[in-house]
């Protein structure tokens, strides 16, 4: 329940604090003194655009307390950071000049996102919009749907799911089926591309190695001469030019052999001697290293010629296959790569696999559409019986509602039309809200349904932007008396223009603005001074003598059948 309103920075209302209470509230005042203002700040708190907000000086601020044990808003405010008090929660708005907007529940800034979430638990809200919005037939499917109750609005939500599925579906179908040339050109272009590495069946880091053989199978004269003068020096090579009279070998060898008798008389030149041993056993394993290399240096005929058709046969893979690395791993890198498109689920594997998902879901929908139809039309048999008892309340005694559930195209929310008709007659056909319903009947039509509704809101306050618009007379007293009788279990606050919905109020407040005064002031009226707002409104003056008697009179009536309804 709201039990308190304030606002603050109003270009319209002067700062104002309302305490509310449970009953009926009425809010009324002069056309244009700023009675909607106050719906206005309302909306600011259910996260409505902060544009919208007129905004005097700095920052107008609008705060509202909130008596709720629901365990949503707990939970929500709880994951926003924040805490309830006591089962109270103070919701805040600012907004700034620049329309700049800040948003506080539970005690700590949240998004103004957060706010429509807490909103539908906390208060519903109907301004005149509202009863434009009433001729939209789908508006009038969730009407009916929100009516049905909460099983069979999760049996619609798993509809539009699996219908949301099914459409994402068809389209990679129509995808498939659109683009199959180009994929299949794509796996044989993958097909083919594989055969061609394979049939030359290229090994890793193959083309550098046969870069190095081909280098030396091209230098093999030179490198026989290099090598064979390299041990020449070393150990001696008989025959060989570059063979001195005496090598590194024989060198070092008679320098041991002058060393030995030199370390018997100073043992001081043991580590020298000991260096030339090892120098010994170093050229004797350079020499036996060289002797290797020129035996296996010796040239198999006609290896060099294969060697360059292979590089061919690489060189080209390369050119076809590797963009970046330029090199042979690239290749195989690439057939790796097409090998794993290939072995995919080819499209008519995949355009099966949908398909058979696609009916899966098909089945689905129609089961589910046809349960969702057999609810809808037992909640409509009696939703029309209920509202059509409340307009028999709203001086409409011989009309009727009537819902009808209709065969329809399928669609996310199932297979059935919904239309809201309204018979002025028993003997007269049902006529579509939108066609036949003037603005004072639709209104009493959305009060009739708000007050069946209410059962199904999980809210205990309920806001009416005048409406009863397009409603007087002995309708307007009905009206009136059906808001107080909403009032008598919940919390009902109206803005209205009629002094006969303004009698059955438990609470008034008015909205008044003096003369010069760019801004209005909100007020508390007590029952005294009741009789003169409503003397205004039904005289336009408050001190005429026939209106205030009327006035007294209104209010005695209204309280009488207010005594009489609750008996």
């Amino acid at each position: 329940m709201l039990e308190g309103l304030r606002i603050s920075g109003s270009a319209i209302i002067m700062d104002a604090e309302l305490e509310l209470s449970t009953g009926l509230t009425v809010l009324t005042g002069e056309t244009g003194a700023g009675k909607t203002s106050v719906l206005t700040a309302l909306l600011l708190l259910a996260g409505g655009k902060a544009e919208a907000a007129p905004v005097h000086g700095d920052r107008l601020a609008v705060e509202a307390l909130f008596s709720t044990s629901n365990p949503d808003v707990a939970e929500l405010i709880a994951q926003a950071g924040g805490d309830l008090d006591e089962e109270s929660l103070v919701v805040r708005r600012t907004v700034s000049s620049e329309g700049r907007s800040r948003a506080f529940a539970g005690g700590v800034a949240v998004p103004a996102t957060l706010l429509s979430e807490l909103a539908p638990y906390l208060s519903a809200i109907h301004g005149q919009s509202d009863q434009l919005l009433l001729r939209r037939a789908g508006l009038q499917r969730d009407l009916l749907d929100r009516y049905a109750g909460s099983d069979h609005q999760d049996r619609v939500q798993e509809h539009r799911a699996f219908w949301n599925e099914r459409e994402k579906l068809q389209a990679q179908i129509a995808t498939l089926t659109t683009d199959s040339a180009s994929r299949l050109a794509a796996r044989e272009e993958a097909l083919a591309g594989i055969a061609t590495i394979d049939a030359v069946n290229p090994l890793a880091n193959e083309d550098v190695e046969l870069k190095s053989e081909a280098m030396r199978l091209e230098h093999v004269d030179e490198l026989l001469e290099s090598v064979g003068g390299a041990l020449a020096a070393l150990i001696g090579e008989e025959g060989h030019e570059d063979s001195p009279g005496i090598n590194a070998a024989a060198g070092v060898a008679q320098s041991r052999r002058n060393l030995a008798a030199a370390v018997g008389r100073d043992g001081g030149l043991a580590s020298v001697a000991a260096s030339l041993d090892e120098v010994q056993i170093l050229i004797d394993d350079v020499a036996s290293s060289l002797r290797n290399y020129q035996s296996q240096l010796g040239v198999e005929p006609g290896r060099l010629a294969q060697v360059q058709q292979r590089r061919s046969q690489l060189g080209e893979l390369i050119r076809r296959f590797a963009q970046v690395d330029k090199n042979i791993d690239e290749v195989l890198r690439w057939r790796a790569s097409a090998q794993e498109r290939v072995e995919k689920s080819s499209d008519d594997e995949q355009l099966a696999e949908l398909l058979e998902r696609v009916a899966e879901l098909g089945a689905a929908l129609a089961s589910s559409a046809e349960v969702i139809t057999q609810t809808r039309t037992r909640a409509a048999a009696d939703l029309s019986e209920r509202v059509t008892v409340e307009l028999q309340s709203l001086a409409m005694p011989r009309a009727a509602l009537e819902v009808l559930v209709s065969d329809a195209d399928p669609g996310a929310f199932g297979n059935d039309g919904v239309a809201f008709l309204l018979r002025p007659r028993p003997d007269s056909p049902g006529v579509a809200l939108h066609k036949g319903a003037s603005g004072g009947e639709l209104s009493r039509v959305m009060l009739a349904l708000e007050v069946v509704l209410a059962g199904a809101d999980p809210v205990d306050t309920f806001v009416f932007d005048e409406v009863d618009a397009g409603v007087g007379g002995r309708a307007a007293v009905g009206v009136g008396l059906r808001l107080a009788q909403l009032g008598s279990h919940c919390q009902v606050i109206v803005v209205t223009h009629l002094p006969q919905v303004a009698a059955f109020a438990d609470h008034h407040f008015v909205v008044t603005r003096s003369k010069g005064d760019e801004r209005a002031q909100i007020s508390r009226l007590n029952n005294d001074d009741r009789a003169g707002e409503l003397t205004r409104m039904l005289a336009g003056l408050e001190d005429s003598t026939a209106g205030k008697a009327h006035a007294v009179e209104l209010l005695a009536t209204a309280a009488e059948l207010k005594q009489k309804a609750s008996a």
